[in-house]
């Protein structure tokens, strides 16, 4: 048998057994989450650098769900959500647990990893990066996020926040890569 057949059956064996254990695992997060609610700041909206505590829209309780698809489909409108205060300014290396819910069973939650500070001034703040999405019954999913607020300067402010899962390729992404390499290694060997 040939380096190169080797090859080719070696490295179709690993994108199979790849796909096996994709197909397996469970499900990834799709869709999205947005919260709105009030947010206190340690200064006025253009210079603060923390949360230091969030709100209902109407002034008292937690953020609350306003829109969502997907996954997050399930979950009313006006569901409770704790948010993790936490300083944006100098940037953290990640913010555990930034927001959590249960409903039904299911815990939710998202981990930041990363995040930039986009905008900041008398009247926006303007925060978005990557993190870690959590769902009771699904795969860890990479999200991206935004967080924004707007007032009349602060410390108390209008809060905002929108989360969107980034599904992993799919087994039908693996088994396309597969075809391709096969082809790749039969040119190879043909010439």
């Amino acid at each position: 048998m040939t380096k190169s057949l080797r090859l080719f059956l070696g490295s179709v064996a690993s994108i199979l057994a790849l796909a096996a254990l994709t197909a397996e695992a469970a499900a990834p997060i799709q869709g999205s989450i947005q919260f709105i609610g009030g947010a206190t700041l340690n200064g006025n909206l253009g210079s603060a650098s923390s949360y230091l505590s969030y709100s209902g829209s109407t002034g008292s309780g937690n953020p609350q769900v306003q829109t969502d698809s997907g996954t997050f489909s399930t979950v009313p409108a006006g569901t409770s959500v704790a948010f993790t205060p936490f300083t944006f300014s100098p940037s953290p290396a990640s913010v555990p647990s930034l927001w959590s819910f249960s409903l039904g069973g299911v815990n939710y939650s998202f981990d930041v990893s990363s995040f930039t500070l986009n905008s900041q001034n008398s009247g926006f703040l303007d925060l978005e990066g990557t993190g870690m999405l959590h769902a009771g019954g699904f795969a860890d999913t990479p999200a991206i996020f935004s967080i924004t607020d707007t007032g009349a300067g602060g410390p108390n402010v209008t809060f905002g926040a929108s989360f969107t899962a980034v599904p992993e390729p799919s087994v039908l992404a693996l088994g396309t890569l597969a075809v391709l390499l096969g082809l790749r290694l039969r040119r190879n060997l043909a010439v």
